[in-house]
């Protein structure tokens, strides 16, 4: 039976004109693909927030920030500037190969995340999360930026996971 699979999955990945492959966590790095969280070598290492961005752009993710903070009794309305105050800080980096990632992944973990936000504590945490970033981005704080964005990031996953068994 596994090999009648292997035998289909080869088929159609010789037909194919691109293929893409999405697996669980570990299997990135062990095939020598650069995984997002790593520290040392990730994609989120070569991130630097509080160096690339323009004073526009600083300013265009405060507004955000603040209309996040508006739109807290409002969750659609908040769902919707949570994920333009993320989609804005990846575009700071200017990696489309990242960002192009990250909006086809948002659309198929769109329901899923609109839950985990909502769980009990969380938004009041993402929320403070979004504070100490905005307040690092302020300082060109690089170090303390990337730090804080790859733990709002882990808190997320946590958050999209659920409870542990």
């Amino acid at each position: 039976m596994v090999e009648d699979a292997v035998v289909a999955v080869r088929a159609l990945a010789q037909r194919a004109a691109r293929v893409c492959v999405l697996t669980g966590a570990g299997m990135s790095a062990e095939s020598g693909i650069a995984t997002f969280r790593d520290a040392m070598s990730g994609l989120w290492s070569r991130f630097d927030p509080a160096e690339l961005a323009s004073e526009e752009q600083r300013a265009e993710l405060a507004a955000l920030h603040e209309r996040l903070e508006k739109s807290v009794r409002n969750r659609d309305a908040f769902f919707d500037i949570n994920e333009q105050f993320h989609m804005a800080l990846l575009q700071m980096a200017g990696n489309r190969w990242a960002l192009q990632l990250v909006t086809d992944l948002r659309k198929v973990m769109k329901l899923n995340r609109h839950h985990s936000l909502f769980k009990k504590g969380r938004l009041a945490d993402s929320l403070a999360e979004h504070r100490a970033l905005m307040a690092a981005l302020a300082a060109h704080d690089a170090a303390t930026a990337t730090r804080l964005m790859k733990a709002h990031f882990d808190n997320g996953l946590e958050a999209a996971a659920g409870p542990t068994a």
